[in-house]
């Protein structure tokens, strides 16, 4: 069973107490997002943004299709228009539509289903959606009914980042790159984290269990969950953002001190 370290989730709680609704807005315009889209009608979403629980009833819709809610899924997590015309406007389009359908009926759990679109990742088939988006459909299709699959979670920078640090060891694998911004005085250094290809189907699993295991600590849902990892960014960053960028520098920092 997965354990957290104490002191990290003192500061966690306080994220969880703060994110006491979890149904929000995200990404982009859904209407303009879709608009860019082969074989959709910039009509079949809103002309403004989605709400968390717009998306779960979509998806719970069989009359809607599943590429209208894949599209809603890619819109409400901010998906860039570069990598929206990646992903849907391809040849490869279907094959990773099959597995959308696949997880959307519930006949894959999510721990098959992260497998199977890694592997089309590593083929090359899945462009301009790494980890970090292509959990968002295995968060948002799988059913939520007592016959389904344990619910998946999407593993982007911040829930990544988050269970690395409340639990101690690397779970999620991340790619740093070394960045500069200018401040005033001498440039600072700064560090760039994405969800890396790397992590495999057990690295998913091994990540979900966790998120399982504070979803039975704190006695909320998923959502609140996936709410109060996340937090908010920005111009002013929520305190556990703040507390998990902090930590997650120190460690790189002191990784390069221990080289020396």
């Amino acid at each position: 069973m997965t354990s957290f370290l104490s002191e990290h989730l003192v500061h966690f709680s306080k994220s969880v107490e703060a994110h006491s609704e979890s149904n929000n807005s995200g990404g982009k315009n859904a209407k303009k997002f879709v608009g860019g889209i082969f074989g959709l009608g910039s009509d079949v979403l809103p002309d403004r943004k989605l709400c968390r629980c717009e998306v779960f009833e979509r998806v719970a819709r069989p009359s809607v299709s599943d590429l209208t809610v894949c599209a809603a899924i890619m819109a409400w997590g901010g998906m860039w228009y570069k990598h929206r015309n990646m992903l849907f406007n391809t040849a490869s389009r279907q094959e990773w539509l099959g597995i959308a359908q696949s997880i959307r009926r519930g006949e894959i759990d999510r721990k098959t289903a992260y497998g199977r679109l890694r592997e089309l990742r590593l083929q090359k088939k899945l462009r301009g959606a790494g980890p970090a988006y292509f959990t968002k459909l295995i968060y948002f299709l799988l059913p939520r009914d007592d016959s389904a699959p344990k619910a998946g979670y999407i593993m982007d920078q911040w829930a990544g980042c988050s269970i690395n640090l409340l639990s101690g060891r690397e779970v999620v694998l991340m790619d740093t790159n070394k960045i500069r911004k200018q401040i005033i005085g001498p440039t600072a250094p700064s560090y760039a984290f994405r969800v890396s290809d790397r992590n495999t189907e057990a690295n998913y699993e091994a990540f979900c269990c966790a998120v399982d295991r504070l979803e039975e600590y704190f006695g909320i849902n998923t959502d609140r969950i996936d709410r109060a990892l996340v937090s908010d960014g920005g111009k002013t960053p929520t305190p556990w953002r703040q507390y998990v960028m902090k930590h997650r520098l120190q460690r790189i920092l002191d990784d390069l001190d221990d080289r020396d």
